[in-house]
């Protein structure tokens, strides 16, 4: 296939990039990644307890993502059946916005499968729209 060009050589290549010079600007997310707004603190926090305090009671890490089917929850030391004592969620201020989410700072006391007890500071992730999500990072 060859492509005939009637208008001059400068609008011909135009033509040709624009597409390739517009298609950065639009984003992957389109338009309703970029009106996605961060998770209030207030929202952040409700999130984030409700998650941990799920795990603190035991509850088995399939079957809170088979009871919250709509939200993402990853954890890692959740998932691989280590147990959660208690937690203490940092301060409201410690809390940062992180584009549509917002990273809030934990302190995990944790127990092994072995009986081993320990401390851990991890930072969760939290993104309320347009998928709710709480997803640790450390």
């Amino acid at each position: 296939m060859t492509f005939k060009c009637i208008a001059s050589r400068s609008a011909c290549l135009a033509s040709l990039l624009l597409p390739c010079i517009m298609m950065p600007l639009t984003g992957c997310g389109g338009a309703s990644a970029a009106s996605s707004m961060p998770a209030t603190a207030e929202q952040a926090k409700t999130m984030l307890t409700a998650t941990l305090d799920a795990w603190k009671s035991g509850e088995a890490y399939s079957g809170h993502l088979a009871a919250n089917a709509a939200m993402q929850v990853a954890d890692e030391d959740w998932l691989g059946g280590v147990k959660l004592e208690s937690f203490a969620l940092g301060e409201d201020s410690a809390s940062e916005v992180s584009g549509p989410s917002r990273r809030w700072p934990v302190v995990l006391k944790l127990r092994t499968s072995q009986g081993k007890i320990s401390t851990r500071k991890a930072v969760y992730q939290i993104t309320a729209e347009p998928h709710p999500a709480v997803i640790r990072q450390d």
